[in-house]
């Protein structure tokens, strides 16, 4: 099952966009998650996100006359959608009015994401005008809280903060320095991670196997945290026939004299293998948070399995996530197999 709500099919992306600025990819990927407002107070440190919510007419701005009111209705928002509830201040005193806020939907466990203005990138740390650590105020009360210092990491910073907002149940905040929000941002929005409870039976690993079985490109990538299920993913390799690609520290855990395996992936790794790598068309990421940018595909669909929930999402874009014992996990995808054989679309 899904700890996210339906997310309306209103909300789409606009397309033939390749990159937008950070204002835009922020927006954007919030409606993806379902958010349908944003409650706040304007200030000079949030104009580009202001300018942002200007050009589109999905996300609505709900402007209040005090930040404590914003971040209440955001939590109240949360309470009564499940859906996550999002606010937004200035830096400084705007962040420090929406703290009465952010504790109810702290001690109630309930999402909210605050977003937070900052000072411009080169006056951080500085006695710049309403400068504070805004990180160390927030602490008590929130699950996570990043500053974002560079466009590229908007999307895995602000998806790592939802993740852990509706996984959690607990507030979490991003603050965003004044100068990047018209910045162009080179990574596109990514969608919510439809996450199969770890006690899920076979009908619900049916849904990831169904990715599989359509593979035409099929891919496993192994990380240190799937060392104790090395016999399991090497039956499924055979079932799946798929190539085996290991991040640096999995190195080993499959032997080296295995047919399907291709190496390490990476700068230091088999660059044959990240050549194939980025020809798959579905990747099953198992116990790793190893996703070098720039030697996997950019749209295969990724199935992602761990332990623990709160490391799905954290780096690698995925689809499905699959959270319980590794091993027992990879043993019933390998079963869901049967038919792969046979799949047209394999040969």
């Amino acid at each position: 099952m899904s700890i996210f709500p339906e997310v309306a099919k209103g909300n789409q992306l606009q397309e033939g966009i390749e990159t937008q600025k950070v204002a835009d990819v922020i927006i954007n990927q919030l409606k993806l998650w379902g958010v349908k407002r944003i409650y706040g107070v304007i200030g000079d440190a949030i104009f580009g996100l202001m300018e942002g919510l200007s050009r589109q007419n999905d996300l609505e701005w709900i402007g209040v006359k005090h930040e404590s009111v914003a971040a209440m209705m955001a939590s109240a928002e949360a309470k009564l959608t499940g859906r996550i509830g999002v606010c937004a201040a200035q830096m400084g005193p705007g962040l420090t009015n929406l703290m009465t806020g952010l504790g109810d939907a702290y001690l109630d466990r309930v999402p909210v994401l605050a977003i937070s203005g900052q000072a411009p990138t080169p006056k951080i740390g500085t006695a710049y005008k309403q400068y504070i650590d805004q990180q160390g105020l927030v602490q008590a009360i929130t699950g996570f809280s990043r500053i974002v210092v560079h466009p590229n990491a908007v999307v895995d910073t602000l998806t790592q903060a939802m993740f852990t907002a509706m996984e959690q149940a607990i507030p979490v905040h991003l603050s965003i320095p004044s100068d990047l929000w018209t910045l162009s941002c080179g990574t596109q929005p990514r969608e919510p991670i439809r996450i199969i409870n770890q006690i899920a039976g076979q009908s619900q690993l049916q849904q990831a196997a169904n990715l599989m079985l359509k593979a035409k490109r099929p891919l496993i990538l192994a990380g240190n945290r799937a060392n104790h299920a090395c016999d399991a993913i090497r039956k499924l390799a055979d079932r799946w026939g798929c190539g085996i690609v290991v991040s640096y520290g999995a190195k080993g855990i499959i032997p080296d004299s295995h047919p399907y395996l291709l190496g390490g992936l990476g700068e230091g790794g088999n660059p044959f293998a990240s050549d194939l790598c980025k020809q798959a068309d579905v990747v099953l990421a198992i116990g790793t948070s190893w996703w070098p940018e720039y030697h996997v595909p950019k749209n295969a669909q990724v199935i992602h399995i761990e332990e623990r929930i709160s490391a799905i999402g954290e780096v690698i874009p995925s689809q499905v996530g699959i959270v319980g014992n590794i091993a027992e996990i990879i043993q019933a995808l390998t079963e869901g197999m049967t038919d792969y054989r046979s799949n047209p679309a394999a040969n």
